[in-house]
């Protein structure tokens, strides 16, 4: 997995996240996907430790292809993120599995990139060593992968609904606005 590739997904979650938080300011509020929540989010209040977790995560599933903390519902996945360790996988490096158990610790406070000098800690771990950050700050480094974009015109005979289909599809429209209750007019009826 090329580092600056996950660099570069990291600072693309950083721009949706909180912006102006020193290391010790404590915020509050729900934000976040439940895969990528660090535990102290459920508790409701945090600091910038929790995009230091996200980073954890976005690398795991950048390596792996899953995320480290999932289950079938959002409360199961709240309890494995709170008293469970992800299951590292056995063919990583000695850099890679550092970085990871550093930056998924459940105590905040020992959370790599917490401290006062946060991101150059994260820096200076082994696993970023040889990346030029300010080539990557400045934007003249190549992205290992580039992916092709896909032509959004496409013929309108593909997009047209068969007149079966749409037959099937209003009359099951039909029932369940029956089934519901629902008056069925115009939207110049529903107005007054």
């Amino acid at each position: 997995m090329n580092i600056t590739f996950i660099w570069i997904n990291f600072l693309t979650y950083c721009f949706l996240s909180a912006s102006g938080m020193n290391f010790d300011t404590i915020t509050n509020g729900e934000c976040g996907t439940i895969f990528y929540k660090a535990p102290e989010l459920f508790r409701g209040q945090y600091t910038r430790s929790v995009d230091w977790w996200a980073l954890g995560v976005t690398i795991y599933e950048l390596l792996t292809g899953i995320v480290p903390f999932n289950g079938t519902t959002t409360l199961e996945i709240y309890v494995i993120i709170k008293s469970e360790e992800p299951k590292y996988p056995e063919d990583i490096t000695e850099d890679t599995l550092s970085i990871l158990v550093n930056l998924l610790k459940k105590d905040a406070q020992l959370r790599l990139g917490t401290g006062e000098h946060g991101t150059e800690d994260v820096k200076k771990s082994p696993f970023f060593e040889g990346l030029d950050w300010v080539a990557l700050e400045n934007k003249e480094i190549q992205p290992p992968f580039i992916p092709e974009r896909r032509p959004h015109e496409q013929p309108e005979a593909e997009l047209e609904l068969k007149t079966e289909v749409k037959a099937k599809l209003w009359e099951d429209t039909q029932w369940g606005l029956d089934d519901l209750k629902y008056p069925m007019g115009s939207s110049s009826d529903s107005e007054t």
